[in-house]
């Protein structure tokens, strides 16, 4: 399995510094200061999803951004709030242990943005453990690792690890939803 580990490295330090709108306006730039290739969006619906290619050493090279926007009518890039990028940074993989290589790399990244950006203030597991994440709330972004690991679903299990870079407002309004869900479920129980 391929780890792009000082790729991961630039990126972060890149979203870190970036000086962020948290607008469609900001995907050109990032994305060239990236050094990514990317379609504009579709003005067709009210989630809209681009499409970004990487520089990245690894076998999947896609990624994506989304937005939002309430009436497709009044999308502007400028007034349009991008919620997230979305990009590998390992190779999507079926071949060999894959658990294992999962488990290794995202401890190596994990090592290697912690040193970069400081300790990590998010930690998530999914259920029934198959999924990771570690991430750091940064003044202007919110950067997360995210590993997949397989599931037994046919013709192969495969995994693979990400790295989000989110609009810290999107980030607070989901942190927020899913505590209001967690305090349902209490009430409920």
């Amino acid at each position: 399995m391929q780890v792009d580990y000082d790729g991961a490295v630039r990126i972060a330090r890149l979203a870190a510094a970036f000086d962020w709108s948290w607008t469609v306006a900001d995907v050109e730039p990032f994305c060239a200061a990236a050094g990514w290739r990317f379609e504009p969006f579709p003005k067709t619906s009210k989630t809209l999803s681009l499409q970004v290619t990487t520089d990245l050493a690894i076998n999947r090279q896609d990624g994506l951004a989304r937005a939002s926007v309430l009436e497709v009518k009044r999308w502007r890039p400028s007034r349009t709030m991008l919620n997230d990028f979305s990009v590998y940074i390992t190779d999507v993989t079926t071949v060999g242990d894959v658990d294992a290589d999962l488990t290794d790399a995202f401890a190596g990244l994990t090592a290697r943005l912690t040193s970069e950006l400081a300790e990590p203030t998010r930690w998530a597991t999914g259920d029934d453990d198959l999924d990771q994440e570690v991430g750091w709330e940064l003044p202007k972004s919110v950067i997360v690792l995210s590993a997949s690991y397989p599931v037994q679903s046919p013709p192969k299990p495969t995994g693979a690890i990400r790295l989000k870079l989110i609009n810290p407002v999107y980030q607070a309004f989901n942190d927020a939803a899913a505590e209001y869900e967690r305090l349902e479920e209490e009430d409920e129980g």
